[in-house]
């Protein structure tokens, strides 16, 4: 999973390391996704800075880890969990070395640029936004497309029993989403020709 903004490698320019300090608060999913949380950032593994650290679980270097533990691949941000952590909310602390740039980033970039009708819509959360669960989009989406939404960095699911649905303009996010005030959506799309 992608999380926007991308970070550059955290060092100075005489490659000294400003790492930044992250808690994330995270619900441990499922089997579809193998049980794993992917960090905003891809976290130091103790050689700076101390490892990642989840309240209640301890790390190990045995994957998949058993429950009550946690693995970190160090060079992919990914944390994954044992099946029976399934749904358990987890605070994970850690220094965050700067962001993984995957093929899906290369790829996005490429289609934007050989492509103009690529469209990315913003927005920061506000009253209305929270109250009637939609936003507008500046186009209407290319039906043939799939369309990318993200809120506060994390990737979106669509469908009837997901996230949010899309009809024309509207993005209708699902009445069982948590929407507060701040919250910061992306939306990225290729809209239909003129």
């Amino acid at each position: 999973m992608i999380h926007f903004p991308l970070q550059n490698i955290r060092k100075s320019i005489d490659s000294q390391w400003n790492q930044i300090y992250y808690s994330e608060t995270r619900t441990i999913p499922g089997s579809a996704d193998n049980y794993i949380v992917d960090l905003i950032e891809v976290p130091d593994d103790g050689t700076i800075n101390p490892k990642p650290v989840i309240n209640n679980f301890t790390e190990t270097n045995t994957y998949p880890p058993p429950s009550g533990y946690y693995y970190v691949n160090y060079g992919t941000g990914y944390i994954g969990f044992n099946n029976s952590d399934e749904g358990k909310d987890v605070t994970i602390e850690y220094y965050a070395k700067g962001s993984l740039v995957e093929a899906d980033d290369i790829n996005y970039l490429y289609n934007l640029i050989m492509n103009n009708k690529k469209q990315v819509d913003r927005f920061i959360v506000d009253q209305f936004i929270v109250d009637n669960k939609y936003v507008y989009l500046t186009y209407v989406p290319n039906v043939n497309e799939h369309i990318d939404v993200y809120m506060n960095g994390l990737l979106l699911d669509e469908g009837w029993d997901s996230d949010y649905i899309l009809s024309d303009n509207f993005l209708t996010f699902a009445p069982n989403l948590l929407l507060t005030i701040d919250d910061k959506i992306i939306v990225k799309y290729k809209y239909m020709d003129d």
